[in-house]
């Protein structure tokens, strides 16, 4: 970062470029702009983090304690279930969830300019 003048000439201390007759070290438009798209983009990535987080403190152990799975295997077995499928059906449901939840967080995080 230079704050100095060549011939009057101010640069911006991101990307170098120049301005006449500027008093203080500078910034440019486009360097400030990209700035604040970016901590958007941050903020948006940390909300879906967020969401994750809330969503895997939603089941605690101590309202949801883990179940006796060989009682729970036989007691399905006995109604013609498997806990496999039980297991694979809960698991898609949360996968599902995630997938979304990142999926949108994605969509946030591509610019309507092409970049991301």
């Amino acid at each position: 970062m230079s704050d100095s003048t060549d011939g009057g000439m101010w640069k911006c201390s991101r990307c170098g470029a120049r301005k006449l007759n500027m008093t203080a070290m500078w910034v440019c438009y486009d360097c400030v702009a990209k700035e604040y798209a970016l901590q958007a983009k941050l903020d948006d990535a940390a909300d879906a983090f967020h969401k994750l987080d809330n969503w895997a403190k939603a089941y605690p152990l101590d309202m949801f304690p883990v179940p006796d799975l060989e009682k729970a295997r036989k007691l399905l077995m006995d109604g013609g279930i498997t806990l496999d499928a039980v297991s694979a059906t809960a698991m898609r449901h949360v996968i599902s969830g995630v997938a979304y939840i990142v999926q949108e967080a994605l969509k946030k995080l591509e610019d309507t300019n092409g970049t991301s």
